[in-house]
């Protein structure tokens, strides 16, 4: 998650009998962002005292397909501060702007108030994997640490597309500590945790056997220093089925463990998995959804302790026949016959209130058509806004959905915020569907690739699954401009800031929407 400052005060607000949410919208430049071009070109900025540093990925050139080698996939990184006003005040060129990076994606982070680099550069048939402290007065590097290598031939474009190409971080909820991992096509395995002055607290590098084709899909890395690893594996695509395959366990004193974890009760397949920790950190879960012989079944919640290398039985929760129908009536489910299928819903874990827990996601689906001139179009879509409260013991649960069907992008996403056992909701939609009572029949279907101007809003849902409030908070910025959900800065447990994206943008002014909860 990127930075941004707190700079507001509140000003338009919608009261209730129980919750007030109130919302300024401001234009500002000091507001920190990632955007990622089709060309693989990519900027992420942090916030380090009083300016911004943007790390700017140039991606590779572009390469035919008959010439293509990997030693020619590479990108150059360019750093610019920029102050409050939105001004560029100085620029630094990495190794003069030569293109000696890669062929993975460069990873930019702050740790301990450090701006690291994580980053490959492949010489004489061999990877070398490096992390970097940056001076960020100078915008040069610092410091730099050789962490792996290992021996790569310098493999054409087929040869390209079986590499494993993502290197993986992930810094403890503390902040003390950070793991930085990567498996080779090879099947091994690199990892070490470092602590907060950048001295390893561990290093391993093994060939842990994963599941029949399974892929890291998630990593989380502890206070103690152990780390989880989801594994996972594609079957069509992510948004028809990505099922769970299980867990790879590293605890800091360098063990670890595969935990298998494909298969729920009467032959259901886990699968989406998420893993997240209590709010307190003490414990750390799983969630995900399950399917059946086609689509999604319901969920499940398990929790994982990696000291003993130990999975609890799967809470399991059917999706309740009503809400299966529903979901098919807003272009989310499918049906066969008299039976209702559900398709994959991206949850999270909130902790609520008192140890109890709920589940918050959104429908996601692709449909693939055709235009007037006969060519494949594939158009990917976001649809109902998903709530599931449990109680303590994940013997209960209740179901609540919001109806919703548009174009997906980065602000589809929710953003789920507990508030005296309820649930507070900021999500995008079309600005209509927070005026009338909204039904399953009235959301519009989107037409292929069709783009409309959505707005910010919120839903405060109880733990009996009951809508209280639903109502807009700002209009939209433009048809392809729209509040970031997936980009928010939590300030406080009542007050956060969410800053606006653009999928064409013309403009370098952002406006950020600053949201707060009362009674």
């Amino acid at each position: 998650m990127k930075y941004l400052i707190p700079l507001f005060l509140f000003v338009a607000s919608f009261e209730s009998t129980a919750q007030k949410v109130s919302v300024k919208v401001v234009n500002t430049n000091d507001v920190t962002n990632h955007t990622v071009k089709w060309t693989l070109q990519e900027k992420t900025d942090f916030k380090i005292g009083d300016n911004i540093i943007q790390v700017e990925n140039t991606g590779s050139r572009m390469q035919l397909g008959y010439t293509a080698k990997l030693s020619r996939e590479k990108h150059a990184l360019t750093l610019h501060k920029i102050n409050m006003d939105g001004k560029e005040i100085a620029t630094g060129k990495l190794e003069n702007g030569e293109r000696v990076f890669g062929p993975s994606a460069t990873v930019p982070l702050l740790f301990n108030n450090k701006l690291l680099l994580v980053y490959f550069r492949y010489e004489a048939d061999t990877m070398k994997l490096y992390l970097s402290e940056v001076d960020d007065e100078s915008l040069t590097i610092k410091s730099t640490q050789l962490l792996y290598k290992f021996a790569q031939r310098n493999v054409g474009l087929f040869g390209m597309n079986s590499l494993s190409y993502e290197i993986m971080t992930s810094i403890s909820p503390d902040q003390k500590k950070l793991l930085i991992a990567y498996r080779n096509s090879n099947g091994q395995m690199f990892s070490s945790v470092f602590s907060s002055d950048l001295s390893a607290l561990r290093t391993k590098i093994s060939n842990p056997l994963f599941p029949e084709k399974a892929e890291i899909s998630d990593v989380f890395l502890e206070n103690s220093g152990n780390c989880v690893f989801g594994l996972s594996s594609t079957l069509g695509s992510e948004f028809e089925h990505l099922l769970a395959k299980g867990f790879l366990v590293q605890r800091i004193d360098n063990s670890e463990r595969v935990i298998p974890f494909n298969i729920i009760g009467a032959n259901f397949t886990p699968e989406h998995l998420r893993i997240q920790p209590s709010a307190d950190f003490s414990k750390l879960y799983a969630c995900g959804d399950y399917s059946g012989d086609r689509n999604m079944e319901g969920v499940f919640v398990v929790e994982l302790n990696t000291q003993q290398f130990r999975l609890s039985k799967p809470f399991v929760f059917a999706y309740p026949e009503e809400f299966k129908e529903r979901m098919y009536k807003t272009g989310f489910g499918t049906r066969k016959k008299d039976n209702y299928t559900v398709m994959p819903v991206d949850y999270q874990l909130i902790e609520v209130a008192n140890g109890e827990f709920a589940l918050g996601g959104y429908a996601k689906t692709k449909y693939e058509g055709s235009s007037t001139s006969g060519r494949a179009r594939i158009t990917f879509l976001a649809g109902p806004v998903v709530t599931i409260f449990f109680d303590k013991e994940f013997k209960q649960a209740n179901f609540a959905m919001i109806p919703r069907n548009h174009t997906m992008r980065s602000g589809s996403a929710g953003i789920f915020l507990p508030y005296q056992g309820k649930l507070v909701v900021l999500y995008n939609d079309y600005a209509k569907n927070f005026d009338e009572d909204l039904s399953d029949a009235s959301v519009d279907r989107i037409r292929i690739n069709m783009v409309k101007e959505v707005a910010l809003g919120y839903a405060v849902i109880n733990k009996n699954g009951k809508i209280e409030q639903r109502k807009l908070l700002t209009e939209g910025i433009s048809r392809m401009n729209y509040f970031n959900t997936m980009n928010f800065k939590k300030l406080s447990e009542t007050h956060i800031v969410i800053p606006s994206a653009a999928d064409d943008k013309k403009t370098d002014m952002n406006k950020v929407a600053s949201i707060t909860i009362s009674d």
